[in-house]
């Protein structure tokens, strides 16, 4: 499996713990909290910025096969590993804690 030329991630406003990694024109919601990953459509998704909204994927979609899941504070960042055991695709995604900006 090649790839995909373009990609990004999108947290969700309210559950910290979901992401949405986009794959050129597939997207995969990956839950940390009930280790689930779901393949959403595009229609599903109301981007903005960097974070987006949908509907609960668990009401009315099945989870994708997923194993291997690790959920861990790596010091800078929050990571989040999952397999997805039906293309056997290792999902490794590092979200940057952020900046504590206050001046003492």
């Amino acid at each position: 499996m090649k790839p995909p030329k373009s990609w990004s991630i999108l947290e969700d406003e309210k559950q910290k713990s979901r992401i949405l990694v986009q794959m050129d024109s597939r997207y995969v919601l990956l839950d940390a909290k009930t280790k689930q990953a779901f393949e959403m459509s595009a229609s599903q998704i109301r981007a903005h910025g960097k974070n987006y909204e949908s509907a609960d994927p668990a009401d009315s979609e099945k989870p994708l096969p997923s194993e291997d899941w690790d959920m861990r504070d790596i010091g800078p960042a929050e990571r989040i590993q999952a397999r997805l055991t039906t293309n056997n695709i290792l999902l490794d995604v590092e979200l940057p804690h952020p900046l504590n900006l206050r001046i003492p």
